[in-house]
C-alpha cells in the first residue's frame, strides 16, 4: 500500500480560499495497527519535519503511543479509527480528538437493534475476553439492562486457556439464553467459542450469535473458509455482524458525494498521485523485493463496481478535512502565530468547535467531550450466509449482506432485503429461552405459603387488636401491653420474611428482583426474632427486679 502522507496533498484543491497548504510532511497520516510501529513512524516524522497535526493511528494501543509525541510536541492528534472508550478521558489524552463515537454508542446501538418490536431478544448471553475491548461491551451492556428491560448471562474466555471458551459456554447455558454475544478483538477464540458451543449443543437453528465489530473484521471474514457444518461454520451461518458503516458503504454514486468523487477519477488522478508519491523504484537484483514502481490502476478501474474505497477512508478524509478547516480558522484569527506550538491549544479548541458535513457525515463534537457526536455516525446491521462450496477442498466461504441501518432514527431495514437466520428463514428462532427442570415450587405449595403467611399475620394483627381493647382489665395490665405488642409485631416481621422466599423464576420474576427478595428476607426474619426476643428478655428482666 502506498504510504498514507500522500492524503494531504490530494486535499490541497479543498483549502483553495484558505491561507493554509499541507507540505509533504506538515500533516502526518498514520493508519499502523501496531503500537510499535505507530510509534517509530511517528518519531522519524517529528523528528525529521514539523509536524501541525497526526491524523490516526487505526488502534487505540498504536493511539495511547504515537500521542506521548504529540503530547510532548504540542500538536493535535485526530485518531479516526477506534472507538475505545479510554480515549474519551481528555485528562489522559490531552492532544487527542476523535472524529467517530465511542464504544458506547455502538454497543447500545446493537442491544436496541435486539429490542426492535417484533424482533425483541430479551434474554442474553454474553461471553467477551477480559481485554479493554471485551470489558467495555460488558460495562455497557450493564449500564442498559434495566433500560430496555432485557435480562443478561454472562461469562469471560482468558487467552492463555483455552478450556476458558468451554467453561464460558457451558456457565451460559444453564440459564437456558438462546441468543449470544460475541465480545472480543481476538479472532482466535471464535473457533474456540464455536467448538465449545458444538460440544454442549448450543448450534443449530434455535441459537442466535451476534457478532460485533473487531470479533471478525471484513478481511478475516472476506478470506474465511470452513468446511461445511463444521464447528465455526454453524455458529456463522444465519449470524448477525455490526459495525459501524461508512455512506459509499451503503449508498450509490448518485446519493453520496464522496463515491461520486471516486468514480469519476481517471488517468490524470493516477499521474497526480504518482507525481507527488512515487514508490520505490524495483531492485534489479530482488525484483519482487519493493513493490511496483507507481501506483498502477487499468483503464476504468474508479468505475469498477470491485474497487471500492478501503474501510475507513471516509473518516480519514473527513480527519485531514477537520485539521486543515481549523488550521484556517486559527490562521484567520492571528495571522502571526504558526499552526503549532503556542496555539496548539487554539488549534485542538477549534478542532473540537468545529462542525461540518464530510464524506462520512455531520462531524460534531459532543460539548465539553473530545469524541464525536453519535448522530453523524451510522451503524450497519449484516447478515452473514454460507457461500458456494469450493469442490476441490470442500470448504466454503461467506457472503454478509447489509439487512438494516441505524443513522441515529432508530434501526430501519434495507429496502429489498431480508435477514435470514441459520434455517434460511427470516422467522426469529425460538424459544428465546430454555426452560430448564430446576425443581421451582409447585404452584399449590405456593399458595398453601401465602395463605399462611396471611393467617399468621391475621393472627398477630387481631392479637393486637384484641390486647389494645383489653388494655384496662387487670389481666392485660399485668402482662403490660407494650411487650405484647412487640410479640405481635415480631409475628408480623417473621411472618412476612416468608413472602420474599415463596417465589421463582417459575412466577416471572427476574434475577435481580430474586437477589433482591432474597437479600430482604434475613432482615425480615432477623429482626422480628429480635423484637420478640427482646420483649421476652425485657419482661423476665423487669420480673426479676421487682421479685
Amino acid at each position: 500500500a502506498r504510504d498514507p502522507s500522500v492524503v494531504p496533498l490530494l486535499a490541497e484543491q479543498e483549502f483553495q480560499s484558505c491561507p493554509i497548504t499541507f507540505s509533504n510532511t506538515s500533516l502526518f497520516v498514520n493508519t499502523e495497527y501496531h503500537k510499535s510501529a505507530a510509534f517509530d513512524h511517528a518519531l522519524k516524522a517529528s523528528l525529521s519535519n514539523p509536524i501541525c497535526a497526526v491524523i490516526g493511528p487505526e488502534t487505540y494501543d498504536a493511539v495511547q503511543a504515537v500521542s506521548y509525541i504529540t503530547d510532548d510536541i504540542k500538536i493535535p492528534q485526530l485518531a479516526y479509527g477506534t472507538i475505545d472508550e479510554r480515549l474519551t478521558n481528555a485528562k489522559s489524552h490531552p492532544s487527542v480528538a476523535r472524529p467517530t463515537t465511542d464504544n458506547h454508542e455502538f454497543t447500545e446501538a446493537i442491544i436496541q437493534y435486539l429490542q426492535r418490536p417484533g424482533k425483541r431478544r430479551d434474554y442474553i448471553a454474553l461471553v467477551h475476553d477480559l481485554e479493554q475491548y471485551g470489558e467495555q461491551i460488558e460495562h455497557t451492556i450493564f449500564e442498559v439492562l434495566d433500560k430496555y428491560g432485557m435480562q443478561l448471562t454472562h461469562h469471560h474466555i482468558v487467552h492463555d486457556i483455552p478450556s476458558s471458551a468451554l467453561d464460558a459456554m457451558d456457565f451460559v447455558r444453564q440459564d437456558g439464553y438462546r441468543t449470544f454475544i460475541l465480545a472480543t478483538d481476538q479472532t482466535v477464540f471464535l473457533d474456540r467459542i464455536a467448538e465449545a458451543a458444538d460440544a454442549l449443543g448450543l448450534l443449530g437453528e434455535e441459537y442466535f450469535y451476534v457478532i460485533i465489530d473487531l470479533t471478525l473484521p471484513s478481511a478475516k471474514l472476506s478470506s474465511l473458509r470452513n468446511e461445511v457444518d463444521s464447528p465455526l461454520d454453524k455458529l456463522l451461518r444465519g449470524a448477525a455482524l455490526f459495525r459501524i458503516l461508512e455512506p459509499f458503504q451503503y449508498k450509490n454514486s448518485d446519493e453520496d458525494r464522496f463515491l461520486n468523487s471516486w468514480k469519476k477519477q481517471g488517468d490524470d488522478f493516477v499521474e497526480r498521485v504518482n507525481a507527488l508519491h512515487p514508490l520505490a523504484k524495483k531492485d534489479k537484483q530482488f525484483p519482487s523485493a519493493q513493490g511496483p514502481e507507481y501506483f498502477v490502476a487499468n483503464e476504468g478501474y474508479f468505475q469498477d463496481t470491485k474497487n471500492t474505497p478501503s474501510p475507513l477512508s471516509s473518516l480519514i478524509y473527513d480527519s485531514v478535512m477537520l485539521a486543515g478547516i481549523s488550521a484556517c480558522r486559527v490562521r484567520s484569527s492571528s495571522v502571526n502565530k504558526t499552526i503549532r506550538g503556542e496555539s496548539f491549544n487554539s488549534h485542538l479548541e477549534t478542532i473540537l468547535q468545529t462542525e461540518f458535513y464530510g464524506a462520512s457525515g455531520k462531524v460534531k463534537f459532543d460539548e465539553g467531550e473530545n469524541s464525536r457526536l453519535h448522530e453523524g455516525i451510522v451503524f450497519g446491521a449484516y447478515n452473514i450466509l454460507p457461500g458456494v462450496v469450493d469442490e476441490m477442498s470442500g470448504k466454503r466461504g461467506y457472503v454478509y449482506s447489509l439487512t438494516s441501518i441505524n443513522s441515529g432514527r432508530g434501526w430501519e431495514d434495507v429496502e429489498g432485503t431480508e435477514f435470514k437466520f441459520f434455517s434460511g428463514k427470516s422467522d426469529q428462532p425460538m424459544p428465546l429461552r430454555t426452560v430448564f427442570d430446576n425443581n421451582y415450587l409447585p404452584l399449590s405449595m405456593h399458595i398453601f405459603g401465602l395463605i399462611m403467611v396471611a393467617l399468621a399475620i391475621l393472627i398477630a394483627v387481631g392479637s393486637a387488636l384484641w390486647v389494645y381493647l383489653k388494655r384496662k382489665e387487670a389481666l392485660i395490665k399485668a402482662a403490660q401491653p407494650s411487650f405484647l405488642y412487640c410479640l405481635c409485631f415480631g409475628s408480623v416481621l417473621v411472618s412476612i420474611s416468608l413472602i420474599f422466599v415463596s417465589f421463582d423464576e417459575s412466577y416471572g420474576w427476574t434475577e435481580k428482583e430474586l437477589s433482591q427478595a432474597c437479600t430482604t428476607f434475613p432482615w425480615f426474619l432477623c429482626i422480628g426474632y429480635l423484637v420478640q426476643y427482646c420483649a421476652l428478655y425485657c419482661k423476665v428482666s423487669l420480673e426479676r427486679r421487682t421479685f
